[in-house]
């Protein structure tokens, strides 16, 4: 026999979840609240039903390639534009990351179009210093990057271009890009800088 009162008073948290059309647990919290409806989340599982219907994409795949040496792999990234122009009028900065040890070269730029050059002076320098050729270059497909194409395939360096929307697979400029960013706006708040700086 079906009792009203038995199913408001159902203290499954699931069960909830499910009747109030599987909004976020914060909703459920906030209307068992309103309600004064008891309910224990002490059993809370994960819903299966949310997961295959509110999903936009399949999870990332962990890729667990090691670089023992370095200019293996080098990731790319251009950052930009800046609300606010430097005092130099730069705009964007792009960065190089050596997959081996994480360790960043920085370059400012005033246009994007200096994509190409600023690259041929990194790997100048850097295969120098290091006294190794880089191997590969990891971009993400951006237009600038579509000029080095024949640069690089005339001198051997595979240039590795990620799915377009998929930030995952170009991970590490971008964590960095927020460390960056985060670390410079920290600075200036702590510094009472005004933003132009």
């Amino acid at each position: 026999m079906f009792s009203f009162n038995s199913t408001i008073h159902t203290n499954n948290f699931d069960t909830w979840h499910r009747r109030l059309g599987h909004c976020s647990n914060k909703i459920v919290k906030y209307v068992l609240n309103l309600c004064r409806i008891p309910c224990s989340e002490k059993n809370k599982s994960v819903c299966q039903a949310c997961c295959l219907g509110k999903v936009h994409k399949l999870p990332f795949l962990v890729f667990d390639s090691i670089y023992h040496y370095p200019l293996n792999l080098i990731y790319t990234d251009i950052w930009g534009p800046s609300p606010i122009p430097s005092k130099q009028g730069y705009r964007y900065y792009i960065l190089f990351m050596d997959a081996h040890r994480k360790f960043t070269w920085l370059y400012f730029l005033q246009n994007r179009s200096e994509v190409p050059s600023v690259f041929i002076q990194f790997k100048t320098m850097v295969e120098l210093q290091l006294n190794t050729k880089i191997k590969a270059l990891q971009t993400d497909g951006a237009k600038e990057y579509l000029a080095l194409t024949k640069y690089l395939a005339d001198r051997g360096i595979q240039h590795c271009i990620s799915c377009p929307h998929t930030h995952e697979q170009n991970g590490a400029p971008e964590r960095k890009h927020r460390h960056l960013t985060e670390t410079g706006l920290t600075l200036l708040a702590a510094s009472s800088l005004p933003s132009k700086f």
